[in-house]
């Protein structure tokens, strides 16, 4: 690890308090200039760091480009030899962890994607400094649950991780985006590797993003009234990925199923009111009433019948979801 790697570490275990540099360099074993000179680095990264001769260096917000070291020392012991790699920029996460997949956990991350993905096949926009993007690859033997509940746990997951790094409730519609504030701020993305022989799968690819810190104007246009940002204060980028790491991974064999389903279902803020969906080419409406035990939605059509939606996407009016938010 460089000096700067390592004082950058300090910082941020530091976040929002004094580290004398003095003591920053005895840890090291490195000069104080040397140390100076790792902080005027960090600054050209865009980290927001204050200093004052008698208490030393503060880390008010640090750089949105994430750590493979900070990422790592933030993990809980269990998770900490997982494979990481971090990278400026990237096509797309999952495209990445397809094609360098291993037989280990991976953990792929990017400040920046130039062909991001998300479900239905829409792009997923991924701007370089608005927010952090990664892919997680989990193996079959790993997980010790329904393989369907993956998504679910992605969700449950990333909303911890938001909800941690803002202190305010993250909440889920239904399969797996994220709002808060009324506004989508994250979106998942899960794709199954199959097996050219065996025909079973090989492996999940969980894939994430998270809007950190892009204004609602600088979406694209279409996005504009729908699309948020989480502006996390006092932790790291480094912190909230390994924090939804370490949440997913957890639930690997930590976490029993009806934990997780209770979880999810407390988080979905569409349960009780009217939706839309398309199935066979035909548009249907009905009362999203509640999930099963693998996190499919529960719908009473309109004509009185029941369907179990496994897949897809359901519809709300933009006011329906701002409703919804502010009665929860």
């Amino acid at each position: 690890m460089t000096v700067k790697d390592s004082v950058r570490q300090i910082l941020e275990e530091n976040i929002g308090s004094s580290c004398s540099g003095e003591e920053i360099a005895a840890k090291l074993s490195v000069t104080r200039a040397a140390v100076w000179k790792a902080v005027r680095a960090l600054i050209d990264d865009g980290c927001i760091i204050t200093s004052c001769p008698s208490k030393g260096y503060t880390l008010i917000q640090s750089s949105l480009k994430p750590s493979a070291e900070a990422i790592r020392a933030a993990l809980p012991a269990a998770f900490k030899d997982i494979e990481i790699i971090v990278l400026d920029s990237v096509d797309s996460t999952n495209n990445y962890a397809k094609a360098h997949m291993s037989k280990n956990t991976m953990l792929i991350v990017s400040s920046e994607q130039t062909n991001g993905r998300g479900r239905m096949g829409r792009q997923f926009y991924s701007p370089a400094g608005g927010g952090v993007y990664f892919s997680v690859v989990i193996h079959p033997s790993e997980w010790q649950k329904n393989l369907t509940l993956i998504t679910v746990a992605a969700a449950v997951s990333a909303a911890r991780a938001i909800e941690h790094s803002t202190k305010e409730r993250a909440q889920i519609k239904w399969v797996n985006d994220i709002f808060l504030n009324n506004r989508k701020v994250c979106g998942i993305l899960s794709e199954a590797v199959f097996g050219v022989e065996s025909g079973t799968i090989d492996s999940v690819i969980v894939g994430t993003g998270i809007n950190l810190c892009t204004k609602n104007e600088d979406f694209p246009e279409p996005l504009h009234n729908i699309a948020g940002s989480v502006f996390p204060e006092n932790t790291t980028v480094s912190a909230i990925v390994a924090d939804a790491v370490a949440n997913l991974l957890s639930f690997l064999t930590s976490i029993s199923e009806n934990e997780l389903i209770n979880e999810y279902r407390k988080r979905l803020f569409i349960l009780g009111k009217r939706v839309s969906y398309t199935k066979n080419k035909t548009t249907h409406t009905g009362i999203a009433e509640d999930i099963n035990n693998l996190g499919n939605l529960i719908i009473r059509l309109d004509d009185g019948n029941t369907d179990i939606l496994s897949a897809g996407e359901i519809s709300l009016s933009s006011a329906a979801i701002a409703e919804s938010l502010k009665n929860e």
